[in-house]
Order: structure tokens, then C-alpha cells, then sequence
């Protein structure tokens, strides 16, 4: 797992948060097919970690081993949003950052898509023991994300209504390379994308009939990552948590017009991730 997550002068636009009042519970989040299903926190201080989150977001985390060492489950409620896990060794040198999960059909033949469309496998596809099984990809752009295939049958039921309070509820890419790393995720995953609002420096993407995420063209210099964002009830409140736990605000309270205000902030482990208000 190898993905470096750098953060990005992120513009104002409101693009990220277009359909954010829209999205609907995911039920059964690992069998949305060519959307984001899981978010996982590979962290070099996964203790130091879940503490923080924990006391940031109020998720309830339940252990499981693995591999020789702990996978938290992170709960809102009784609903898994997510994971927080240690670095592998095998990633060793590579630095805390969160990935996500794309639900696919068949990861394998994905893998194979990924390559014939310019992209590279960074980690093959392997089983996850009664779950499913994942392969990590990048890019032509250097952006990673891992695809996922679950043998959990697919869940028909949802909930009308916004993410909750600790859940995930965007995803956006920077990228050096727009037009190219459009061009990769259809080949990929299908997906499609339009500019926001016209806008030709940002455009949201769907798969299928639900808006998903954006990209938009990184600042200079800054290599092409995703950033994953969680609803939190108080921006300003959220922001001064992450200070006191001994994260960093690495860009403070950005208005999205008419949908809330975002922030970026860094956790005690030096993954990024994004926070977002809702002002509906």
C-alpha cells in the first residue's frame, strides 16, 4: 500500500460537494459497483491513530487481528465506515495516508484493465480470507486507489438522505494530468464526469447515476493523490480538535457555497484527510 497523500491547494468551487445533500446510505457498502465502498488508514502509528480518530469523529473501533498484528473496525453506530491499520512491512518507507476502495465486478480482470490502460498494479490481486479480494493500483497520473470485489451478496437497501455525523461522504482527485486520469478511471471502472457548473478547472464524476467524486489539476509541484473527506456537525469545533489531539489544520474553514465549508487537516500520524460541514 503505497499511496502518498500530499495535500493540495484545493479550490473553492463547491465542486466536491455538489450532490452532497443527495448521497444515500450505501446499505451493504461493500457491493456498490464502481463506487467508493471503504476507507483504510495505513498508518505508521495505527495506535496513535485510532486515538485520534476516536476522539475526533466519535467512531467506536473494534479489533480484529490480522497478519500478526490489530485491524480496527471504525463504527458510527453500528455502521463499519471504515479501517485503521498498522504499515506492513512490506510498505516499508511508505508514509501514513488513507486508500480508497472502489467496488468492482472482478478485480482481476480491473487489474488487467488497469494496465492495458496505462496504469500499473501495484499490488497483484489477493483474497482477504471470507471477505473478498483487492488489488491496489496507480494511476498514470501516480494516484492510487485499490479495487475491490466482495463475496458479500449486494444489499438492495437504502436510506434517503446525507451522510451522518463520522461518515464518509466525498472523494477528490489532484492530479497532474486531468484529462488523462479521466481518461484511465473509464477505462477502469466506467466512470463518466462533467464540469461542475461549467467550470473548466474542475468536474465531478459518476458512476452510473451517482456523483462520486471530483477531479481537479494539481498545484505545481504537488504529486497527483486522492483526498477523502468526513462529515463532522462543526467545522470551527472539528478544526480546534484536531490541534488539541496534536494533528495539524493544514487548510483552515473553505466556504462551498450554498453546501457548507471544508477543511484539511493532518492526523498524529501525518495522514491527510478532509472535513466537511454541511450548512444546508
Amino acid at each position: 500500500m503505497v499511496a502518498r497523500i500530499v495535500v493540495a491547494d484545493i479550490e473553492s468551487e463547491g465542486g466536491a460537494w455538489a450532490s452532497w445533500a443527495a448521497r444515500k446510505d450505501e446499505g451493504n457498502i461493500m457491493s456498490k459497483t464502481g463506487q467508493f465502498v471503504w476507507r483504510e488508514s495505513v498508518s505508521t502509528k495505527a495506535e496513535s491513530s485510532c486515538s485520534f480518530y476516536k476522539a475526533l469523529f466519535g467512531w467506536t473501533l473494534k479489533e480484529m487481528p490480522m497478519d500478526g498484528s490489530t485491524y480496527a473496525l471504525a463504527h458510527v453506530g453500528e455502521k463499519q465506515v471504515g479501517g485503521i491499520m498498522p504499515r506492513p512491512k512490506m510498505a516499508e518507507g511508505t508514509p501514513s495516508h488513507w486508500m480508497g476502495y472502489v467496488a468492482v465486478d472482478d478485480v482481476d480482470a480491473t487489474a488487467v484493465k488497469c494496465t492495458e490502460a496505462g496504469g500499473k498494479v501495484i499490488m497483484p490481486p489477493r483474497d482477504i480470507p471470507n471477505m473478498g479480494r483487492f488489488a491496489i493500483l496507480q494511476d498514470p497520473t501516480g494516484a492510487h486507489l485499490s479495487a475491490w470485489t466482495s463475496k458479500t451478496p449486494p444489499s438492495e437497501t437504502t436510506q434517503p438522505g446525507p451522510p451522518a455525523n463520522g461518515e464518509f461522504c466525498w472523494e477528490q482527485l489532484a492530479t497532474s494530468d486531468p484529462v488523462a486520469a479521466m481518461a484511465f478511471y473509464a477505462k477502469v471502472f466506467g466512470w463518466t464526469s462533467k464540469p461542475f457548473m461549467g467550470s473548466a478547472e474542475i468536474s465531478t464524476v459518476s458512476a452510473g447515476e451517482n456523483q462520486i467524486a471530483t477531479i481537479m489539476q494539481a498545484p505545481p509541484g504537488v504529486p497527483s493523490h486522492w483526498l477523502t473527506f468526513v462529515v463532522v456537525s462543526k467545522l470551527a469545533d472539528a478544526n480546534a480538535k484536531v490541534t488539541e489531539l496534536g494533528g495539524k489544520v493544514l487548510m483552515p474553514e473553505m466556504p462551498v457555497p450554498n453546501m457548507g465549508a471544508f477543511s484539511v487537516v493532518q492526523d498524529t500520524a501525518g495522514a491527510t484527510i478532509g472535513l466537511f460541514e454541511g450548512r444546508m
